[in-house]
């Protein structure tokens, strides 16, 4: 389970994928009509949209090191790597490490670097010229320079200028089959 405070407030949580940027303007978009008629296709559609997006200015602190400063496109703060339709957005995630993934992509906005970095999202095979980072973390915090919408898990929440995200150990007893 990831503790979430939004904007200096405490008491969200998720525990799965928390996102800022496309990420979250592809969860607002995507309708339960459309998952129903045609899967996890849907939210390939709502990424089209999101394509002309702008990316967003950002300052990414991992644990105490010193900030990343990113002009993104998306933020992804998780938990598991993987998404619908067997779509690995950060490999390596894990629920059981103790440790936040972040994946930060900010290709430059011409059609081949995002073409690359899609091409990373399919392959999961990363690249030296695909302009992801990708950390891990016991806690981050996201300052954005205006406020953004984020999603938690999914769903669309609201807008905000910060985030910050931090692991609960043990917070949640999941059954699995043996």
């Amino acid at each position: 389970m990831i503790k979430l405070t939004v904007d200096g407030v405490p008491g969200e949580h998720f525990a799965v994928i928390a996102g800022l940027g496309v990420d979250a303007m592809i969860m607002d978009e995507t309708s339960t009509g459309l998952k129903d008629a045609v899967g996890a296709g849907a939210y390939f559609i709502a990424a089209a949209k999101a394509l002309g997006r702008t990316p967003i200015d950002m300052r990414i602190t991992v644990d105490d090191h010193r900030p990343y400063r990113r002009h993104a496109m998306i933020c992804a703060i998780g938990n598991v790597g993987k998404l619908a339709g067997n779509l690995t957005l950060i490999p390596g995630a894990r629920p059981d490490d103790g440790r936040l993934d972040v994946y930060v992509a900010s290709p430059p906005h011409r059609p081949s670097h995002w073409l690359r970095t899609f091409l990373r999202l399919i392959t999961r095979r990363p690249r030296a010229d695909d302009c992801v980072d990708q950390w891990r973390a016991t806690q981050v915090e996201v300052h954005l320079r205006h406020p953004d919408p984020y999603q938690l898990d999914g769903d669309g929440i609201g807008d905000c200028r910060t985030l910050r995200a931090e692991v609960r150990p043990s917070a949640l007893t999941v059954c699995v089959p043996g």
